[in-house]
């Protein structure tokens, strides 16, 4: 992963998995940000911070959102977030804290008057991550989800006896002009 900054000029590296069939039309039409309520961190276009990741989401992951992917490609991008303020990186103490200390007044202001309905970890994330997003003018998210329990027995062992997660990255970003297409590679499928 890149990250790039030199005075106001700030970039980072993405990936994104996706089937051939809607090349053309991102190419034409550039990336969309569809509002969806069950989105893990904000409204945005998704991305791994590694490309092996994106292919592995077009093999396998993809399935269980039911998204149709049958010949799988990885575009490559650069993350322009023009300024600082504008990324919250959660592998970022302070931007950690940021996040902790927002949450803690979320769920005492909001969650608990009951201006949300649904206790679902997504619907709520995905609520809290706009609001931080309005309040604070964040425009790039990058999250780790521990995808520990997604792997096999030994890796929840590490978890359980050393501590050691699997973390897994994604970045949101919820500005398509933040988004610059650098290329595109065909994933060797599973068989």
């Amino acid at each position: 992963m890149n990250i790039i900054s030199e005075k106001s000029e700030c970039k980072i590296q993405g990936f994104h998995g996706t089937d051939l069939d809607c090349i053309s039309k991102i190419d034409t039409e550039g990336f969309k940000i569809v509002s969806n309520e069950s989105h893990w961190i904000a409204n945005g276009v998704y991305f791994f911070l590694d490309r092996e990741k994106a292919e592995n989401w077009t093999q396998i992951q993809h399935q269980q959102f039911g998204v149709k992917i049958y010949t799988p490609v990885v575009i490559e991008v650069t993350i322009d977030y023009k300024d600082k303020k504008n990324l919250c990186d959660l592998r970022n103490h302070e931007d950690f804290m940021c996040i902790k200390n927002r949450y803690n007044e979320f769920m005492n202001h909001i969650f608990k008057k009951g201006v949300i309905k649904d206790s679902r970890v997504e619907i709520i994330n995905n609520v809290f991550f706009e609001w931080v997003k309005q309040i604070d003018g964040f425009k790039v998210f990058i999250v780790g989800f521990d995808k520990t329990s997604n792997r096999d027995a030994a890796s929840e062992q590490i978890k359980k006896k050393m501590k050691i997660p699997y973390v897994e990255y994604q970045m949101c970003v919820c500005d398509i002009d933040y988004i610059n297409i650098k290329g595109y590679y065909n994933v060797q499928t599973i068989d």
